[in-house]
């Protein structure tokens, strides 16, 4: 299962597990953009509320955007 985490929640045993941010921005925009929710990565509620982002119904592009910035810049990580 995929879980979005904090760069400073990190474990030094998850790193061998984190993905690059590059694919973890495409694999977090794809969950956001093709369901009517987003709860199938375990963390994303708590990015989404860290984002300023509430409600998990059709988001719009610059919120998307909006959330995806930390993914890119890796604040935000992606495990395996």
């Amino acid at each position: 299962m995929d879980k979005l985490t904090r760069w400073t929640n990190v474990t030094k045993d998850e790193l061998c597990k984190v993905e690059d941010p590059f694919f973890s921005v495409s694999i977090v925009r794809s969950i956001l953009m093709s369901r009517g929710y987003v709860s199938e990565i375990k963390g994303i509620d708590d990015l989404l509320r860290a984002c300023g982002v509430y409600g998990s119904v059709r988001l719009t592009s610059n919120a998307i955007d909006r959330v995806l910035r930390p993914v890119a810049s890796g604040e935000w990580m992606l495990s395996k």
